[in-house]
């Protein structure tokens, strides 16, 4: 699912996807989109084993619904270092990695963090 599509409840959309699902075997790694400090590692309802990275600036990655973490809470990372693995932990359909990004208190596409130099 891409950023901001509607979830339908009942025939009415009750929440936007606040991030970008890529499809993936369970197993496969998950690399840091930058480097960072790890700040949360957890396991929850609906995210399963999540992984959270603050890059400073404001700017947070979200990890959600790994098989695996490699990382703990205040390990620095770098870009590209694998913290996880594929996963379907959390409510979900099938395996694959939901990466979400905040900038502050706003929700942002995390592919318009790609282009950027950050």
């Amino acid at each position: 699912s891409s950023i901001g599509t509607g979830r339908t409840f009942n025939g009415a959309v009750t929440s936007r996807h606040l991030g970008v699902d890529f499809r993936g075997a369970v197993g496969e790694p998950v690399r840091a989109a930058n480097a960072g400090v790890v700040t949360l590692v957890d396991r929850f309802f609906l995210g399963g084993r999540v992984v959270y990275i603050d890059h400073g600036a404001g700017v947070v990655t979200g990890y959600l619904h790994l098989s695996k973490v490699l990382v703990a809470v205040g390990d620095t990372v770098t870009r590209g270092q694998q913290i996880g693995l594929v996963g379907a932990t959390g409510r979900v359909t099938g395996p694959h990695l939901h990466w979400n990004a905040r900038y502050g208190a706003l929700t942002v596409n995390p592919l318009d963090l790609v282009a950027l130099d950050w």
